[in-house]
């Protein structure tokens, strides 16, 4: 990330050099939506792994539950009812982290999309300034 932001600056301050404010806000514009987009991959990716854990960790537990059911036969009621509950909880700690990994997702999107404004609008306010100067 720091890496692209380095890039957006500097693609800035050759395009600056060299054209009008116009074009400098032209440049921004693609040079956001570009990042917003790399943004936009990387989260589908973390998305999809995420999915594909989450299916992985539920076929495991299917298998674990035909396995105890299995067992299940041959034992009494009461390991049933203390089974049931595990797998309940087991199913609500994978709701949880996954709300959680969505939460925290978000949380760096909103950053990220607020330090990209912040940068164009500092860029934005020095290349208005280095304007008026001349």
């Amino acid at each position: 990330m720091l890496l692209l932001l380095l890039l957006l600056i500097i693609i800035i301050m050759i395009s600056s050099s060299i054209s009008s404010s116009i074009s400098i806000i032209t440049t921004i514009i693609i040079i956001v939506v570009v990042v917003v987009i790399i943004i936009i991959i990387i989260i589908i990716i973390i998305v999809i792994i995420i999915i594909i854990i989450i299916i992985i960790i539920i076929i495991i537990i299917i298998i674990i539950i035909i396995i105890i059911i299995i067992i299940i036969i041959i034992i009494i009621i009461i390991i049933i009812i203390i089974i049931i509950i595990i797998i309940i909880t087991i199913i609500i700690i994978i709701i949880i982290i996954i709300i959680i990994i969505i939460i925290i997702t978000i949380i760096i999107i909103i950053i990220i999309i607020i330090i990209i404004i912040i940068i164009i609008i500092i860029i934005m306010y020095y290349t208005y300034i280095s304007d008026v100067s001349t």
